[in-house]
């Protein structure tokens, strides 16, 4: 259980890392229409 739950955070880590590379990445091309934010529902 306790493994589990440090696995989970370590891909809850990597999975917001990526987002922030993806959101640099927005950041350099042009403005989308429809601004979006991840969600993370538990």
């Amino acid at each position: 259980e306790v493994a589990n739950e440090i696995s989970e955070e370590e891909a809850n880590q990597k999975r917001l890392e990526r987002v922030f590379q993806m959101t640099e990445m927005d950041d350099l091309q042009a403005p989308h229409q429809l601004p979006f934010a991840p969600l993370c529902i538990k």
